[in-house]
């Protein structure tokens, strides 16, 4: 005879086996979806670009400082570690992903990248770079070093051909400022994580390139992610630390566009960092650029 009193476990057993499953692994997707947007590997939530390659759209300069109006190839993305590997040949710094944009180059490295992708394709070389040398890739910890971002490729003679050279460059101040703003942020920065990787609700890394919407020219991450190296060069500061005091000996340059350490208030096309073309900061990278070709 069935004791009537007696409540029925196993369904309640059930439903809590369930339910512990479910949360569980509610958490590790969790985890997982925190652990890839940390390491910068999360695929882009926008119309994607190819970034195993240079691709580029089309804009117009204007006349500006003596420089003649002429029409400019942009990057559609910041170089990745990928283009860099698969036009250098050589390992990039860091373990970001290869859609990343490659990061802590020294301008000269940049430079280098622009000959190599113009021999690459038959079109003239925009810089000459003699009495180079290599600096070891920067290390915190290294004996030394403390007090010193400088990395990859110095070279002591530099000449740029500039917007007349048919091959690949850094772009110039006039070129930068056709180019590099959101005009969607002019008005209002609510919406800035929208097209810039920036300091905020995100992790403070740098992401796949594209990853973000692009500006009114086609073009992503004008403003955050990294840094651009412009072929722009600057008196360097008047007052450097001790250890660097070498550094006002060199040559220093322009790089544009914020970082992913930057803060919202700094998203803003005419934000400037002025450093020494040897040093490669973990927010250094670049963009190449090509004057159009005429009309045929």
């Amino acid at each position: 005879m069935l004791d009537s009193g007696a409540p029925p476990t196993r369904p309640s057993i059930q439903r809590s086996d369930r339910h512990q499953t479910l949360a569980a692994a509610s958490l590790h997707a969790f985890a997982a979806l925190v652990a890839l947007a940390t390491c910068g590997c999360l695929r882009p939530i926008v119309p994607s670009v190819d970034a195993s390659r240079p691709s580029f759209v089309s804009v117009s300069v204007p006349s500006s400082g003596g420089g003649d109006a002429h029409d400019l190839l942009v990057g559609v993305t910041e170089v990745t570690r990928g283009q860099w590997r698969d036009v250098m040949g050589t390992e990039p710094y860091g373990s970001d992903c290869d859609d990343c944009p490659v990061r802590m180059v020294s301008w000269y490295d940049a430079a280098a990248f622009a000959n190599a992708l113009s021999q690459r394709e038959g079109l003239s070389a925009c810089y000459q770079l003699s009495d180079c040398s290599e600096a070891p890739p920067y290390q915190r910890s290294a004996p030394g070093r403390a007090y010193s971002h400088e990395t990859g490729l110095y070279c002591a003679t530099v000449e740029s051909v500039g917007p007349s050279c048919s091959g690949y460059r850094l772009p110039n101040r006039a070129e930068w400022d056709a180019y590099g703003g959101v005009s969607a942020l002019h008005q209002s920065r609510r919406r800035a994580h929208r097209y810039a990787n920036a300091a905020g609700p995100t992790p403070r890394r740098v992401t796949v390139v594209a990853t973000r919407l692009p500006n009114e020219h086609g073009i992503y991450d004008t403003l955050g992610n990294v840094e651009e190296w412009l072929d722009v060069e600057v008196p360097p500061f008047d007052e450097v630390h001790r250890f660097r005091r070498h550094l006002t000996q060199q040559r220093w340059f322009l790089a544009a566009g914020t970082c992913f350490r930057s803060d919202l208030r700094d998203l803003r096309p005419n934000y400037f960092v002025r450093d020494a073309g040897s040093w490669g900061r973990d927010c250094h990278g670049f963009r190449v650029v090509r004057t159009a070709p005429p009309a045929s």
